[in-house]
């Protein structure tokens, strides 16, 4: 009877062991997105022919990426932005892109009016490393392509915020 008592104990030892182990190994994990990380590229639009990527931009550029769904804090943002970012970024070597998702697919925009791009796109093509528990969020990258701010959420303060970071990388 002991006998039979230390097997299946050992049995089940192994079983836990393995599904530990087994669970361990196929988990793939995405490192999370911070400052310092190099940007990821996916198409943001098309114009005349053209496409344009986050990479082939980032020489050229500053880019936001603003990060949006269907709450009511990403329709505030989306707002203020629609007002703000046209007025101060216009001319200046700055992109903004607003990505709003919308069921399955992402509508991608480019909001200064220096590239004027609107794009609709699945959104399994927007690449997982930009995949955000919380909106709104936002990246700002240099023209390096490496991310400077990471915004996450709404904040009275956002668009200050991020013109401040904009204004430190002119």
């Amino acid at each position: 009877m002991k006998r039979i008592f230390v097997i299946c104990l050992a049995l089940v030892a192994l079983v836990w062991g393995g599904i530990f182990f087994y669970s361990k190994v196929t988990v793939r994990r995405i490192s999370p997105i911070h400052s310092g990380t190099k940007t990821v590229d996916f198409i943001l639009g098309t114009n005349n022919f053209n496409t344009y990527s986050l990479a082939s931009l980032t020489e050229k550029y500053s880019i936001v990426l603003s990060f949006l769904d269907a709450s009511s804090k990403s329709a505030r943002v989306k707002k203020i932005t629609t007002k703000t970012v046209p007025a101060f970024f216009k001319g200046k070597a700055v992109l903004w892109f607003t990505i709003t998702h919308e069921g399955a697919y992402a509508i991608i925009e480019e909001q200064t009016g220096n590239l004027p791009l609107l794009y609709k796109t699945f959104y399994s093509n927007i690449p997982a490393f930009y995949s955000f528990q919380n909106y709104p969020a936002f990246t700002v990258s240099d023209r390096n392509g490496i991310i400077t701010l990471l915004y996450i959420g709404y904040s009275p303060t956002f668009m200050l915020d991020i013109k401040r970071e904009l204004k430190r990388l002119f």
